[in-house]
């Protein structure tokens, strides 16, 4: 028990005779501020405790003379303790209970066998739980090295070994063939990734630095091309990144027509001057493509 280990050295103590100077001598020697106080030298029964703090404010704060005033005056009697045979949580409860850091051991007479404090029980719960913890680190070294053993003789029985080394070797390759398969697939993705970006990039940085108006003009008959019919009605020119439309347009397309050449890239402005003009007047006027047109036209401009 931790007590009992703690027992083994007789702690230094005081007696009630003793005056309070004598005490702060043997609290200075011993380099505690908490002694256990004692009937005699000869019979170590304990009776009372001491601190530091009852010297100070029962003994100097009080005004008397250290000299002549004895420690049964001012120490503190019947004080809380544990015997030996205490376990460390019923220690952990006293001091809680009772706001504690250290208690006195005595054995079954009620004689000062040690003293105990929080530090003591903390350092031995960490030494049993280490040693636990090294307990089942070598119980689990052991597992492994049964499965090992296990391993070995289920790879390398007489019977049956070689079929069983080969298909793990086959497996083995297998499997590194997959994992090479998804890592070139993951590389081949990202760098078609990577070109994508760059190359949206590069055309960002186009048409922000301006596209020239002959390239322009072609990319807005293009487009003009894939939204509506008879894009030959319209008329487009291009100064400085600024569209012009004029000519003839159905009077429900002229404002498809203006949306459609915004998106245009380096377009920076359009300025619509299309004549809207119903289709009985004029047939072939620009018109929007049916539905089943359009889609095969975008189909085939991505």
């Amino acid at each position: 028990m931790l007590c009992q280990n703690l027992s083994a050295i007789c702690p230094p103590a005081c007696s009630a005779q003793d005056t309070a100077s004598r005490v702060m001598d043997a609290m200075y020697r011993a380099d505690t501020t908490v002694l256990p106080v004692v009937v005699s030298p000869e019979d170590r029964h304990l009776v009372g405790i001491i601190t530091e703090r009852d010297l100070i404010v029962r003994v100097d704060a009080a005004g008397r003379d250290p000299d002549t005033t004895p420690v049964a005056e001012v120490m503190s009697a019947n004080p809380v303790c544990c015997t030996v045979d205490a376990d460390p949580a019923s220690i952990v409860r006293l001091m809680n209970e009772y706001s504690l850091r250290r208690l006195p051991v005595v054995d079954a007479d009620g004689c000062l066998a040690g003293m105990v404090s929080l530090d003591d029980v903390l350092q031995h719960v960490g030494a049993r739980t280490r040693q636990r913890r090294w307990a089942m680190a070598g119980g689990a070294g052991l597992c492994v090295a049964a499965g090992l053993g296990a391993g070995l003789m289920y790879l390398f029985d007489p019977n049956r070994g070689k079929t069983r080394r080969t298909q793990l070797r086959e497996r083995a390759t297998s499997l590194y063939h997959g994992t090479r398969r998804a890592i070139e697939h993951s590389v081949t993705d990202a760098e078609s990734r990577a070109i994508g970006v760059a190359a949206e990039l590069r055309r960002t940085l186009q048409d922000t630095a301006g596209v020239p108006d002959e390239t322009l003009v072609a990319r807005v008959r293009t487009h003009l091309g894939r939204v509506v019919t008879h894009p030959h009605t319209v008329k487009v020119s291009a100064e400085n990144g600024r569209v012009t439309l004029s000519g003839t347009a159905r009077p429900n397309i002229v404002k498809v027509l203006e949306d459609a050449v915004r998106k245009v890239p380096g377009v920076k402005a359009v300025e619509n001057q299309l004549i809207a003009k119903p289709p009985v007047d004029e047939p072939a006027t620009a018109g929007r493509h049916s539905p089943a047109t359009l889609a095969k036209s975008v189909g085939n401009a991505l």
